[in-house]
């Protein structure tokens, strides 16, 4: 300051505050702000004149920076984005007018919305139809209204379609056909009499050509067996209204009679048996008996001039004169057909009369109706009817393994620590080798079934149709029976004890309530007051349970001691925790089992760690087989539905019901020797890198081989059986001979009489073999008689005994097809309560990958769907969905701190009625279904997508969801 003559000087000291108190300025005027926050803090100086002083910044980011002139407030422009700048450089002057001083400030930007990336896949098998209703969605490049312009579909393949709707008259498929192919439509918004769509097929022509649906089949759900070897036209037919459906053209593993045509049957005639062992319970029966008196059902009867005799409950075989109801379908057939598709008269009346027993169903469901057929042929049926779609004991060689020690159930039990078991005498119970002893340790009588520890293992959710039953799956896997009846099992017994509590709790069991268990089935002391029973000894435990927490392990030690081998899933989180150490599978002593698909290939979340021992057949969302149906372990659910599930927890019970079998055929057997055996490559094929690897451990198992070495190490030389060095042949799309070879076991008498295949074109063979047919047979594959498309095909060693030793093929032509062009799909992030954090329409050729930004704190799940109806609803039946995660367990996925990758969703199709696992498939199992339930939205809360890429998300809110642990989760 100068008067003219004299002057004087004054440092002036700049202070940085932060108004939000987060932290005090320090003296090189540093600080930090949160994302999305404009204030920054406050400039400040004195003057010892108390002059006016005028506040500016200069510098590298003054551009995105304002402070106040007169009172020093520092404001971003917009909030900081941490993605696009992390910090801020800025220098701050103050002036009195005369004098100014400067003061540089540095920003930092505190991380706290994240980017959440992920990947949707669709199937190669997926396939849109031509004309959809929804073209802001995909184009609608091809009506297929005409042979000529016939979508050319392969096998397998899932059409997601509708018809019906304006112009849309019907839609048209071609296909070329081998051997045991089906075609399956599922009407999605099916409803009787106003929205139907029919199943037909035609020659490539058009021509007429007869057939009939699988016994089962429904308005809603119809089933064709295709001809073999040959090229088709599939008819999508709306016979009243207009539906979403899904149309299923794939292959079955066992052979079935094409669907070619009819016998003879007495025209307007329909028979209706109620039997006299009722089938339905007694208080279902009597709704149905006080339903058929309603007013309603008898104008349904009089306006259709069906005989009161539909409306009678007694049991017995009666014949239905049916014929105006018959003509009324009949006339509908001959006035709306397509005049370039032809339908013999003998198809109409067919077809009449088939829609006729469906509507006498609606009436009297408890009569069972069927054509009045002259002459009726027997059939053959399979004495395991749905092992054939057991494709992971295939995997294993457990046929080649009961050949040789029988399927009877062995004095050997499997005691699975688990959810719990089905209700006695369920189908799940009856159907399984369960034996008593099991035992409930859910300590909390708060989230189980209310009642404490007692000696109950029931799991409720089984009970409950909706739900699938982890301990159910689990334990059935192990204990079904071998009865010709449905899947086959691994011929020795289970004990359930429960320590999860029901799906409504909502939480994990207790490391506690684990080991009380564990302790309970090696007969040690524990809560219960008493041990599991001695009758029929307990040689294995498994344990599909885990996770990444610590464990002491010395329980397991004290469980070997007892002469039980322990068993436990390796875990399901390489996919988000590469390389996670899961307890109790990587205890010492106990076998850590790692999860493979059907193509011998390790199941992208099975857990890779040094600890892994062995691995098993555990699944996978992929239809790596390409029989049209997700790749999963097929088992009970609940009391009484099959169910499909995946994951290392499928894995573990197959290994433990193996290792249950050489406790059965050797005596001697103990954990020290089963580790041996493990260790030296008696129990598995060794696949992967040589020797023990961190994916597959010592190998997948083989079952077959594990007993041949146990029986070799007692001495049994009275057991003759062949066996296989591979379970399966995969030729690819280029491979054209592999060869096999045959070991025989054993000195009996046994030899190879001939080989079969269910369909044998393009195979050959040659053999060089002993005179038992033992040795090397070389297959060779021809291609150019068999159409394009992905195959499987089954193998047989017809051997003296009449036994069969079967292999299963696949095999493509015409190469590998893309993973299929969806066009738009829905795209959501949605928090723990439902709400959507961000969402968008995005492009899916294939695949896709996106990224929702700003994200909170919180759990979250994806969900990516098809809106192909363009109903304003997504994830209902007739598209194609599928949600992150997926996995039994978790339900959503925790942001915390940092940014989330890796997340990979696969699509599947939505069926309402089952698709080909419905009844109409009584060679199938119906599974349950472990998709998303649909989810509703409209305009009104879609964000519109600021795209990157057509992969980029905008938040749409900042709810902070508190963290949640589940300390032990289902493998």
């Amino acid at each position: 300051a100068s008067d003219g003559t004299n002057s004087t000087t004054q440092n002036i000291a700049i202070s940085v505050t932060d108004i939000n108190e987060a932290s005090s300025f320090t003296s090189s005027a540093t600080f930090s702000a949160n994302e999305k926050q404009t204030s920054i803090g406050i400039v400040t100086a004195t003057d010892v004149e108390n002059d006016t002083l005028t506040y500016s910044i200069t510098g590298t980011d003054a551009s995105s920076i304002t402070i106040d002139s007169s009172t020093g407030v520092l404001t971003f422009n917009t909030g900081p984005d941490y993605e696009t700048q992390s910090s801020y450089s800025v220098t701050a002057a103050v002036s009195d007018g005369s004098l100014s001083t400067t003061q540089a400030i540095a920003i930092s930007i505190n991380e706290t919305e994240f980017e959440v990336y992920g990947t949707a896949y669709a199937s190669k098998y997926f396939v849109m139809d031509g004309d959809i209703p929804n073209t802001d969605y995909i184009a609608n490049d091809n009506s297929n209204n005409n042979v000529s312009g016939a979508q050319s579909i392969l096998n397998p393949t899932v059409v997601s379609g509708y018809t019906g709707h304006g112009g849309d008259t019907h839609d048209l498929f071609v296909v070329s056909t081998s051997a045991n192919m089906y075609v399956n439509l599922d009407v999605v918004d099916y409803a009787s009499g106003t929205k139907d769509l029919d199943l037909y097929i035609y020659n490539s022509d058009g021509s007429e050509r007869d057939f009939s649906y699988v016994s089962g089949s429904t308005e809603g759900n119809e089933t064709i067996n295709l001809p073999n070897g040959g090229t088709y036209v599939i008819q999508v037919y709306p016979v009243a209204g207009s539906s979403p459906y899904l149309l299923t053209v794939g292959q079955r593993l066992t052979s079935s009679q094409a669907s070619t045509g009819h016998g003879d049957f007495a025209p307007n005639e329909i028979l209706s048996y109620i039997p006299f062992t009722p089938r339905l319970t007694q208080s279902s029966r009597a709704e149905h008996i006080a339903r058929l008196s309603t007013p309603e059902i008898e104008k349904r009867v009089s306006d259709l001039k069906l005989p009161k005799t539909v409306l009678d409950h007694t049991p017995a075989l009666r014949k239905i004169g049916a014929e105006f109801l018959i003509n009324k379908f009949k006339k509908q057939l001959d006035s709306d057909l397509i005049p370039v598709l032809k339908m013999s008269d003998k198809q109409k009346i067919y077809l009449s009369h088939w829609k006729a027993i469906q509507r006498l169903e609606e009436i009297n469901p408890m009569a069972n109706y069927e054509l009045n057929y002259k002459v009726e042929r027997m059939a053959k049926f399979s004495a395991d009817p749905l092992y054939n779609y057991q494709w992971n004991l295939r995997q294993i060689n457990l046929e080649a393994a009961l050949n040789a020690v029988g399927q009877e159930v062995k004095d050997v039990a499997v005691a699975v620590i688990d959810t719990g078991s089905p209700s006695v005498n369920s189908a799940a119970w009856n159907a399984t080798n369960f034996i008593s002893g099991g035992y409930d340790f859910v300590a909390s009588t708060s989230n189980g079934d209310g009642d404490g520890i007692d000696n109950d293992p029931t799991d409720p959710d089984a009970s409950d149709a909706a739900l699938d039953s982890h301990g159910v799956h689990v334990a059935t896997t192990i204990g079904m029976k071998n009865d010709g009846a449905g899947f086959n099992g691994m011929a020795v017994k289970v004990v359930p004890l429960r320590v999860f509590p029901t799906a409504a709790a909502g939480s994990g069991a207790t490391l506690y309530d684990v080991k009380q268990a564990v302790l309970y089935a090696a007969g040690l002391p524990n809560d219960s007051g008493t041990i599991a029973p001695t009758t029929t000894p307990i040689k294995v435990i498994n344990l599909s349970l885990g996770g990444g927490y610590s464990d002491t392990c010395g329980v397991y030690a004290d469980v070997a001691a007892q002469g039980i081998t322990v068993v436990a899933a390796a875990g399901n989180d390489e996919n988000e925790d590469p390389g996670l150490i899961s307890y109790p599978a990587s205890c010492p002593g106990v076998i850590s089992v790692a999860a493979t698909d059907s193509l011998d290939q390790r199941a992208s979340y099975s857990q890779r760690n040094a600890w892994v021992d062995i691995a098993a057949p555990g699944g996978s969302q992929i239809d790596s087989d390409a029989d049209g149906q997700p790749d999963f372990v097929p088992a009970w659910g609940n009391n009484t539905q099959y169910a499909g599930l995946q994951g290392t927890s499928m894995a573990s019970p197959q290994v433990a019901g193996a290792i249950a079998l050489l406790y059965a055929i050797d005596t001697n057997m103990s954990p020290s020797t089963v580790n041996t055996y493990l260790q030296a490559g008696y129990l598995t094929d060794d696949i992967g890198a040589s020797g023990k690897d961190t994916s597959f451990g010592y190998g997948r198992l083989n079952v077959a081989k594990a007993v041949e070495n146990t029986l070799s190490n007692t001495g049994d030389t009275t057991t003759t059986f062949f066996s296989t060095d591979a379970t399966f042949l995969n030729f690819g799309d280029s491979t054209t001979q592999i060869s096999i070879t045959l070991n025989k076991v054993g000195n009996a008498s046994l030899s190879v009489s001939s080989l079969a295949a269910d369909d044998a074109t393009g195979l050959s063979y040659a053999s060089s073999v002993d005179s038992n047919g033992a040795g090397t047979y070389t297959l060779y594959m021809d291609r150019s008689e068999i159409p394009n498309g992905a195959f499987q095909n089954r193998l047989y060693f017809n051997l003296s005994n009449s036994s069969q030793i079967s292999i299963s093929l696949y095999y493509q032509v015409g190469g590998t097809r893309s993973r299929a062009n969806l066009g738009k799909v829905f795209v959501g992030l949605y928090n723990s309560e439902n709400s959507l954090a961000a969402s968008g329409s995005l492009t899916m050729d294939g695949t896709l990958s996106f990224v929702a930004n700003d994200i909170v704190d919180g759990e979250y799940y994806f969900l990516v769907s098809s809106n192909n109806d363009d109903d304003g609803y997504v994830c209902d039946a007739g598209e194609f969905c599928a949600t992150y995660p997926d996995t039994e367990g978790a339900q959503t996925f925790t942001v915390d701190g940092s940014d989330i990758s890796g997340g990979e969703i696969y699509l599947d199709p939505m069926f309402r009625f089952g698709g080909i696992n419905a009844a109409s498939n009584v060679s199938q199992p119906s599974y349950n279904s472990d998709v998303a339930q649909p989810i509703g939205f409209t305009s009104k809360n879609i964000i519109k997508v600021e795209t990157l890429e057509e992969d980029d998300f905008k938040n749409d809110g900042n709810t902070t969801i508190p963290e949640g642990t589940i300390p032990i989760s289902h493998n």
